[in-house]
């Protein structure tokens, strides 16, 4: 597990997101999300997929954020890339 503090330039570079239009947000719109709910440090899960609907079904890709008791990790769901997000 790496550990990286959540802030717009360390999520930018580990977020690999599609420019699909049929994406439910942009990049920029998960990795404020994201920041947003380290921050609050409430427990919270969330899947943030990326790619076009069929990408997403079959063989797209997404992030899964799960925070429980303040702490907060990042997973990749293909890799299983796995990041300990702290407070920026």
């Amino acid at each position: 597990m790496i550990t990286i503090k959540a802030n717009r330039t360390n999520l930018n570079k580990i977020l690999k997101w599609s420019s699909s239009r049929f994406n439910e947000f942009t990049k920029t719109q998960v990795i404020s999300k994201i920041i947003d709910a380290v921050n609050n440090g409430v427990n919270y899960e969330y899947h943030f997929g990326t790619g076009a609907f069929s990408e997403r079904n079959c063989w797209g890709w997404g992030y899964d954020l799960k925070i429980v008791n303040g702490v907060a990790t990042l997973q990749h769901d293909i890799t299983k890339d796995t990041y300990l997000l702290i407070k920026s």
